[in-house]
């Protein structure tokens, strides 16, 4: 298939979290290990996979680019409520729960979701429709959400709200040092929250 994009302001708007969150996955993958460190690098590695395809998707004209460009982008959306919860679980001291069997059933759900994202024109669970709404200044892909879809972002929120209460909590401990962390970190996942 060949590839036409089409740059626009919302696209191109795509850039600077995209760097950003390159920069900071490269920059704790790098840096000397500490708690917290790789999943924090997963974590922005996969925000950065989520803006770059979704500048794409922005950017493309037809539905097929777009389903493509949906598509890599769940390999970064799939992933990010696990990675916060094991970097809120790590964070806050509670390591112990980071072990390969919950991370393993942590990640079952995300895993199903990237099959159902990717099969969904054989069966339309996950999106029930898909179009190209071209009503506005720019095509934009259209979705009408199926059942997995919603079952997936209650899983999605579920794990986003439980590591942002880990970390709220933390806030309380009065030997906590890294308080500005903390908060830092409850800002920046309050955005999305927000936005969303």
């Amino acid at each position: 298939m060949g590839f036409v994009i089409q740059p626009n302001p919302l696209a191109l708007s795509l850039l600077v979290p995209t760097a950003v969150c390159g920069s900071l996955a490269l920059y704790a993958l790098l840096s000397q290990p500490v708690t917290g460190s790789r999943a924090f690098a997963l974590l922005m590695a996969s925000v950065f996979i989520w803006s770059l395809a979704y500048g794409l998707e922005l950017a493309s004209l037809s539905l097929e680019q777009m389903l493509f460009f949906i598509n890599l982008e769940y390999m970064g959306i799939a992933s990010i409520p696990v990675l916060w919860l094991i970097l809120a679980l790590q964070y806050t001291g509670r390591e112990k729960w980071v072990n390969a069997r919950n991370i393993a059933l942590l990640c079952i759900m995300p895993f199903i979701t990237l099959v159902m994202v990717v099969t969904n024109r054989f069966h339309n669970l996950y999106y029930s429709a898909v179009s190209v709404d071209a009503a506005g200044h720019m095509p934009m892909l259209a979705i009408t959400p199926g059942p997995w879809y919603l079952a997936f972002f209650a899983y999605y929120y579920m794990c986003m709200l439980l590591g942002t209460v880990l970390l709220a909590l933390r806030l309380r401990h009065p030997a906590t040092i890294y308080r500005r962390q903390i908060w830092a970190f409850l800002i920046g996942v309050s955005v999305p929250w927000v936005v969303n």
